[in-house]
């Protein structure tokens, strides 16, 4: 067996696995302390938007920054959020972040891009928001260019005289303001939401393809073939059925 070359691919294989496994169970304990100053929260927020994601973190910044909201304001009860790489449409939400009520009403709803705001992304949430009776929108966004502002504003007045009212800000403005008025608290529970979100995108547990919600199908099937190639070769207890379907197939 020493002289097989694919009996030796297979352990090396097997390995890896193992390898991968433990590395998804890794856990990092970050510490918050007891106070937090107001700029030390701006400032780690704006750290945590540093790498790039897609908009998954502009999304899971803006959400702790509204669960904040809700918990120590008690204008909502709790948020729902979308996938970032899923359409509101597709998941029946009127926009990236619904902030609702203990009787389940959307009290308003939130987009948010961490790009320059357009007005095809006012005119979409708009006509989202009206077929659900939603009356208050705000835009989270990076920027507005020059060129677009007069329109944009133009389109938030015409919004409001239909019963529309649209809110555009640059994230960071609205988080001063929320996180100085709710103090030391409020900005101890948005760090905590940050951290909690940061663990959530490390270590995904929810997957949109059909073969990730049979987990490990793929690698038990592997497997099989592998034992009868090499019926004398098993693999290590829970490796194999305790894998993550998204691990590499040996």
């Amino acid at each position: 067996m020493r002289n097989d070359r694919s009996f030796t691919a297979s352990v090396y294989r097997q390995v890896l696995l193992e390898m991968f496994r433990r590395q998804q169970s890794l856990r990092f304990t970050y510490s918050i302390p007891p106070r937090v100053s107001l700029e030390t929260a701006l400032d780690l927020g704006r750290k945590f938007m540093e790498e790039k994601s897609g908009g998954d973190r502009a999304l899971a910044l803006a959400g702790a920054l509204f669960d904040a909201i809700g918990i120590h304001f008690g204008l909502f009860h709790h948020v729902n959020r979308a996938r970032i790489n899923a359409s509101d449409e597709a998941i029946e939400q009127a926009a990236d972040l619904e902030c609702v009520n203990a009787q389940g009403k959307i009290m308003l709803t939130v987009e948010v891009k961490d790009r320059t705001l357009t007005l095809a992304d006012l005119e979409g949430t708009l006509r989202k928001s009206r077929q659900r009776e939603i009356k208050d929108i705000f835009f989270a966004a990076s920027g507005i260019r020059p060129e677009d502002r007069s329109e944009l504003e133009r389109r938030v007045a015409r919004a409001f005289a239909a019963g529309q009212n649209l809110y555009l800000f640059d994230f960071f403005d609205l988080a001063r303001s929320v996180l100085a008025l709710g103090g030391e608290p409020i900005r101890t529970t948005f760090l905590h939401k940050i951290r909690r979100a940061s663990r959530r995108m490390e270590h995904p547990t929810a997957a949109p393809s059909g073969l990730e919600k049979a987990p490990g199908r793929r690698v038990r099937f592997a497997e099989t073939m592998r034992r009868r190639r090499h019926p004398g070769v098993r693999s290590a207890p829970g490796v194999i059925q305790g894998a993550r379907s998204d691990a590499p197939s040996c």
